[in-house]
């Protein structure tokens, strides 16, 4: 389950809520917050900040975000990079 986190954020560069990537990769959302917190403490994903502080008008993200929710932003570290182009060659 780990993995299929990791490639359905890698695989769009958009900002989904926590429900909306829930829904997309088929599991609660608790269990999504428990492996996005375990992808962190592995080191395949990076938090950017606790929440958005910014107000979202005047957000860079607003063109590819889907909530309109306080977010907290994840995004793929090297190690996460790396792991995602290995699955993509091993296909």
């Amino acid at each position: 389950m780990l993995k299929e986190v990791l490639q359905a954020i890698a695989q769009d560069d958009r900002v989904f809520s926590l429900d909306h990537l829930a829904q997309q990769v088929g599991i609660h959302q608790d269990l999504l917050k428990q492996i996005l917190t375990d992808l962190v403490r592995a080191g395949y994903l990076r938090a950017l900040g606790e929440t958005c502080s910014q107000e979202c008008d005047h957000c860079p993200l607003i063109s590819a975000c889907l909530t309109t929710q306080p977010l907290k932003v994840w995004v793929l570290t090297e190690k996460g990079i790396h792991f995602i182009r290995k699955q993509a060659i091993n296909r």
